[in-house]
């Protein structure tokens, strides 16, 4: 694996649709999200299958992944699930505010090298799975 130099900082294109969050547990602080993951890039070392993180995780699950890399660029899509760690105050129950938070790292590159850049096609969540007083932001 060679490092790219910085001038040739490669954009990765990244999307997420959620398909379910669930198990919201307030007093482990904690929650489960499952969702479908892609990433488009050029870097071949990038190599997200092995050097995805995702902070905050207390446990990752990749049901499914496929890679294409037939053409300049690499598509890769994951169907995942992830047990998640937060922190929350809850003291002004019941009219509090929270953010259940995503975000996802390559653990081998960092913004020297790469930026992640959102792909805002399509939706991002089912819409099958809203709750009543729940609003979603995909930010």
């Amino acid at each position: 694996m060679s490092l790219p130099r910085e001038s040739e900082r490669d954009s990765v294109k990244v999307g997420v649709y959620i398909t379910s969050i669930h198990d919201i547990d307030f007093k482990k602080k904690e929650f489960t999200i499952s969702f479908w993951l892609w990433l488009k890039y050029k870097n071949k070392d990038f190599d997200f299958h092995e050097n995805l993180e995702i902070p905050n995780a207390k446990s990752v699950q990749r049901e499914f992944y496929t890679i294409d890399t037939s053409g300049e660029r690499v598509s890769m899509l994951m169907k995942m699930q992830c047990i998640m760690k937060d922190s929350w105050r809850i003291t002004n129950f019941p009219f509090d505010e929270q953010k259940l938070r995503l975000s996802i790292e390559n653990s081998q590159f960092d913004s020297r090298y790469l930026v992640f850049v959102p792909d805002t096609a399509g939706g991002h969540y089912d819409k099958r799975f809203t709750l009543r007083g729940w609003n979603i932001a995909v930010v």
